[in-house]
């Protein structure tokens, strides 16, 4: 989801009136390890990072060459003012202080490359997606994969288990139709 935002200090200007927006993500204190990405700067996150009164974000390379023109992004802080929800901004909300800083995950929001991490908080409930490197097909693990989480809680279900590598299909798909129909009616016009 998108997510517009505010930034403490010397931010670079937004490209539009829209402010500057990115795709936000709550993951688990492993995430970054278990896609073998490693921190250019800063820190991971920490235990004490994943209580509900923490205030921390990683941001990815684009999120510090786009808004922040390259500078140092340790230590600035940013908060979240709008997002597709609420689509009014607000300038009460909490400010999160910048910890980290990672590679280009393909965060994306329709605004462009740059995206925020937080911790995820336990007990909040969101829509989760789950990393899992294996060895091997990981479709043959889907089914290992869907007993375990019957074990863990008889509730939960795990739904589209899928190679990381074919993630993105269903997106390009998205845009493709769209394209493809932009494409038909321009035609159709013209004729």
């Amino acid at each position: 989801a998108w997510h517009q935002i505010d930034v403490d200090e010397a931010a670079v200007e937004p490209r539009d009136a829209r402010g500057h927006r990115m795709g936000v993500a709550r993951v688990a204190d492993d995430y970054f390890d278990v896609l073998n990405v490693p921190i250019l700067a800063g820190r991971a996150f920490r235990a004490g990072d994943f209580s509900p009164d923490a205030r921390v974000a990683i941001v990815n390379q684009p999120f510090v060459d786009s808004v922040l023109a390259g500078k140092n992004p340790l230590g600035r802080r940013i908060r979240h003012v709008a997002n597709e929800d609420a689509r009014v901004p607000t300038t009460d909300g909490p400010w999160y202080e910048i910890v980290g800083v990672v590679q280009d995950l393909g965060t994306t929001s329709g605004y462009g490359r740059s995206g925020i991490y937080h911790p995820i908080v336990p007990g909040e409930m969101y829509p989760v997606h789950v990393a899992i490197r294996v060895r091997g097909d990981p479709a043959a693990f889907a089914s290992r994969l869907r007993s375990i989480a019957t074990v863990v809680s008889p509730r939960l279900r795990v739904h589209d288990v899928i190679p990381m590598n074919q993630t993105i299909g269903d997106d390009l798909a998205f845009y493709g139709f769209w394209f493809r129909l932009s494409v038909f009616v321009s035609a159709v016009a013209l004729l």
